[in-house]
C-alpha cells in the first residue's frame, strides 16, 4: 500500500504545477490579446505563443482532473473522500469549503475549455466573455491551493513552512499582474483614441 503522505504530496504536486501552466498560459494569452508579441523581438516566442499557449493549457486541464486523484486513496488523511466529494462543492469530509473552491474552480475551468474546442460555432463575444472565466479557475485555483492543509489538518490553514505556499503566492503575485497589466493597457489605448 502507498504511504497516505506521498500520495497527499503528489496530489500538491499536481494541483501546483496544473496552476502554475494556467498562470503562465494567461500571461501568454494576455501577451497574445494586447499584441505585445509583435513589439517583443524575441525569436523562440515570435509566431509560436499560440501553440505554448493551447499546449500549457491542455497540460494543465490534464493535470487538473488528475490532481484529486491520489487523495482518494489516502482516507485517513482526508477523511474518506470519494469520488462524489470531488463532483459535489463543499461536500468533502475536511476542509470543505478550499476543497470546494477547488471544485467550482474546475467546473469553470471546463466551461472555459468547452467553449474553446467549440470556438468554431460560438460568436466571437460569447467565447472571449466565457475565456475571462480563466481568471476565475486562477484565483479559485489560488485560494484554493494556499489555503488548504497540505495534511488536511483542520486547524492549519496558512503554513509558510510548506514550500508549495510561497510558490502559490509568486503565482498569485504573477496572477494579479496580468488583469492590471490588461487594464493599464487598455486605458493608455483609450487615452491615445481620445487625443487623436
Amino acid at each position: 500500500m502507498v504511504d497516505e503522505d506521498f500520495l497527499l504530496e503528489a496530489a500538491r504536486f499536481i494541483g501546483i504545477a496544473g496552476l502554475a501552466l494556467f498562470v503562465l498560459s494567461g500571461i501568454g494569452g494576455a501577451l497574445m490579446a494586447s499584441r505585445t508579441v509583435q513589439i517583443i523581438n524575441v525569436k523562440w516566442l515570435r509566431g509560436k505563443l499560440f501553440n505554448y499557449h493551447r499546449l500549457g493549457t491542455l497540460i494543465g486541464f490534464a493535470l487538473m482532473i488528475l490532481h484529486p486523484i491520489p487523495m482518494l486513496y489516502a482516507p485517513q488523511s482526508t477523511g474518506g473522500m470519494n469520488i462524489s466529494h470531488i463532483f459535489i462543492p463543499f461536500t468533502a469530509p475536511k476542509q470543505s469549503l478550499t476543497t470546494g473552491l477547488g471544485v467550482i474552480a474546475f467546473y469553470v475551468l471546463l466551461i472555459v475549455a468547452i467553449s474553446s474546442i467549440f470556438i468554431k460555432f460560438i460568436k466571437r463575444e460569447w467565447w472571449r466573455f466565457l475565456h475571462y472565466g480563466t481568471y476565475i479557475v486562477i484565483f479559485l485555483g489560488l485560494a484554493h491551493g494556499l489555503f488548504i492543509s497540505g495534511e488536511f489538518m483542520e486547524e492549519e490553514v496558512f503554513d509558510f513552512d510548506e514550500p508549495e505556499k510561497v510558490i502559490l503566492l509568486i503565482f498569485t503575485v504573477l496572477a494579479l499582474a496580468i488583469p492590471i497589466w490588461r487594464l493599464f493597457l487598455a486605458k493608455k489605448i483609450i487615452n491615445k483614441t481620445e487625443t487623436t
